[in-house]
């Protein structure tokens, strides 16, 4: 979605509950939805727990992750979040690992997700991570909860020795 600036904060919010709940990075759990990974080049080196995702007609539905104590936290998030864009409908919910020393390359979103409000909620990060849009570098801490335009160019590097781990939520404009 087009902003007027490279992002918009929303609200710090309490992630404590979503933390209690995350995975070990060993988990199996991590390697039942590839699609990111195995289809945009830039994403070969991230992770991803894909709750839900409604693309080109296709609909995916984690219901035993959506089920989960992690599941269950995410979404009380993910509520409230969606409060502040009423007419609007959840078209992705994943949790996104980008590990230590990784980068997702330099890109713009597919024109098809330019109408969508991508929401980013910061999960684990470290000082030595950070979100560079149009050459500008940001780092957001743990809750830092925020839309940034998709439509401008992107990138992250994780040049500390901890994994970054983000909700990525993208909310589509209800017609």
């Amino acid at each position: 979605m087009e902003l007027r600036s490279n992002f918009r904060f929303i609200e710090k919010l309490d992630i404590n509950q979503v933390l209690n709940h995350l995975p070990n990075p060993s988990d199996p759990v991590w390697q039942r939805s590839t699609y990111r990974q195995d289809n945009y080049n830039v994403h070969k080196k991230t992770r991803s727990l894909l709750f839900y995702s409604s693309f080109k007609n296709e609909v995916y539905m984690d219901m035993e992750l959506l089920k989960t104590p992690l599941g269950v936290e995410v979404m009380k998030l993910v509520e409230h979040v969606k409060s502040f864009y009423p007419t609007t409908f959840i078209s992705k919910l994943i949790i996104a690992s980008l590990p230590a020393g990784e980068k997702v390359g330099e890109h713009t979103d597919e024109l098809g997700l330019r109408d969508i409000h991508r929401i980013h909620i910061p999960l684990v990060t470290n000082t030595n991570c950070f979100y560079i849009i149009e050459k500008i570098s940001y780092h957001f801490p743990p809750g830092f909860c925020f839309e940034f335009d998709n439509t401008r160019f992107h990138k992250v590097e994780n040049d500390g020795n901890q994994e970054r781990l983000h909700i990525i939520l993208d909310l589509t404009p209800e017609k």
